[in-house]
């Protein structure tokens, strides 16, 4: 009977942590991978999430961390006006700031996801990123149109993840910058401003079957950031990359397509 009982004691608990490793979502898994890349296992970006929201708080833009207070704040943005929000210093300049993440870490955490299709394919991220390229292949991707549509996609209890937050101060970052409030952003402005010369430009493309080219070649991914890392060598500063999708186009091919050139 004893041993019974510790058998069923350990049925229960194989039972609680199945049960709990079953309800991480895919959002918390992309998180823990941007944060596994780092050095310090993102120690220093959650550190700096965690005072950007207080900072927000502290600015009365946030009335408070909850997702509900998120989400008064996206269908505020939804509205364009900015008039009210004094908003602190850009997050993404801070981002900027920071030691950059192992790509290849964050290319292989992000592809054992990717693999999981029946729980991809089924979250709230791919229903956001197919609503936001439907809004950018009609010409509509405004600041405020991704407010409205972010906040009739997610829920309150979304907007209690990290990976969501993070979007939405992006997106107020978005505003602010188009409406000339950080305008003493440098690398944001001269990545805005600049005019490319795509004569010379490295062309990407990937076709509704998923399949890469480069300047009009059939490539493998596998390949991609050598031809890459040649292209940037032999133009240097001059160097444009132009990367095209068609609507068909796996989401996770295009992310490791993107990430193979960040990695270069």
């Amino acid at each position: 009977m004893q041993l019974l009982l510790k058998f069923s004691s350990l049925l229960i608990l194989l039972f609680f942590f199945n049960s709990c490793k079953q309800e991480t979502r895919v959002e918390q898994e992309f998180m823990a991978c941007t944060y596994a890349a780092f050095d310090d296992n993102g120690k220093e970006l959650k550190s700096f999430m965690k005072e950007y929201e207080q900072m927000l708080f502290e600015a009365d833009i946030l009335k408070g961390t909850t997702g509900k207070d998120y989400m008064q704040l996206l269908d505020h943005l939804s509205t364009g006006n900015l008039e009210d929000i004094v908003a602190p210093d850009s997050f993404l300049a801070k981002v900027q700031e920071m030691k950059k993440p192992d790509s290849d870490i964050l290319t292989a955490c992000q592809a054992t996801i990717f693999q999981d299709t029946l729980r991809y394919n089924t979250s709230k991220i791919l229903l956001l990123e197919t609503t936001l390229n439907g809004l950018n292949q009609t010409g509509d991707f405004k600041p405020t149109l991704i407010a409205k549509n972010t906040a009739e996609i997610l829920t309150v209890d979304d907007l209690e993840l990290d990976f969501y937050k993070m979007r939405v101060y992006l997106l107020m970052d978005m505003m602010l910058i188009n409406a000339g409030v950080y305008s003493t952003i440098d690398r944001v402005e001269a990545t805005l401003e600049r005019e490319f010369d795509l004569d010379n430009a490295l062309d990407l493309k990937l076709n509704a079957e998923s399949g890469l080219s480069v300047d009009e070649k059939p490539t493998d991914i596998k390949n991609l950031k050598s031809l890459v890392l040649a292209y940037l060598r032999k133009n240097e500063s001059n160097s444009v990359i132009q990367l095209k999708a068609e609507n068909d186009t796996a989401y996770a091919t295009y992310i490791a397509v993107q990430n193979e050139v960040i990695a270069a």
